[in-house]
Order: C-alpha cells, then sequence, then structure tokens
C-alpha cells in the first residue's frame, strides 16, 4: 500500500517532509535508511519553531503521549504550524487515531488554528 501511494499517489502532491522525519529515517538498517532518505531527499523541509515547539508540548501533554514518542507531538505540530493540508502517517497509536484528531482539533480550534487532516496512506489514496 505504501510503495503504491509513493508511486501513484505522491507525484500528483506537493509533498513536505518535516525535521523530525529527517532524524528518524536514518535510523535503523543502513539500506533501507539510504532508500528512506533517496525517497524524501528532494522534499522542502520543515523547520521546528518556537511556536512549534510550544505546540508540541501542548500535544504531548493533552494526548498524553509518552516522552519516547515525543516526535509524534513534534509531528503534529509540524503540520500544523506549517499549515499543511494532510498528515500522513502510518502510526495510528500516537497520530492516527480517531482519539488523537478529536483532541488535536480541539486545541487547534481553541488556538484558532486549522487543523490537517490526519491519516494513513490508504485513506488518501484516489478512488
Amino acid at each position: 500500500m505504501t510503495m503504491e501511494w509513493w508511486q501513484e499517489v505522491l507525484p500528483g502532491m506537493d509533498a513536505f517532509v518535516s525535521a523530525a522525519v529527517i532524524l528518524e529515517i536514518g535510523q535503523g538498517d543502513s539500506l533501507l535508511a539510504a532508500k528512506r532518505w533517496s525517497a524524501i531527499e528532494k522534499m522542502p523541509v520543515l523547520e521546528i519553531t518556537p511556536t512549534i515547539e510550544a505546540l508540541a508540548e501542548e500535544y504531548l501533554d493533552k494526548i498524553q503521549i509518552p516522552q519516547t514518542a515525543r516526535a509524534d507531538a513534534v509531528h503534529l505540530a509540524m503540520a500544523v504550524g506549517h499549515g499543511m493540508d494532510y498528515l500522513l502517517t502510518w502510526n495510528c497509536r500516537h497520530i492516527a487515531s480517531a482519539r488523537v484528531r478529536r483532541i488535536v482539533a480541539d486545541i487547534n480550534t481553541h488556538r484558532g488554528i486549522a487543523t490537517p487532516m490526519i491519516c494513513t496512506p490508504e485513506e488518501l489514496m484516489e478512488p
């Protein structure tokens, strides 16, 4: 599914990658890390700002994401802080879950900021 999305859907989109993703893709098997880096190397990188850091801390607290998964709160804050239309993820525990979507939407509504559509690649496949 992921490979199909990268081949068929991604070419029709303006895709961005967060600085948090850059750190994550280098982990693990070096050959797979090199493939991941190759896949995103031409994408513009969204930077972390103090406002995004503060938003990530609020998400971390309200969603009750464990400190070990702090990067998940940063991913959410990056997409929101940079006004992305979508946040695409396979992380259904701390990002793409109904509970998290609701909490993020409530926080963002209270702050007067837009919430991107948080979804998995499967949800963003064209019919």
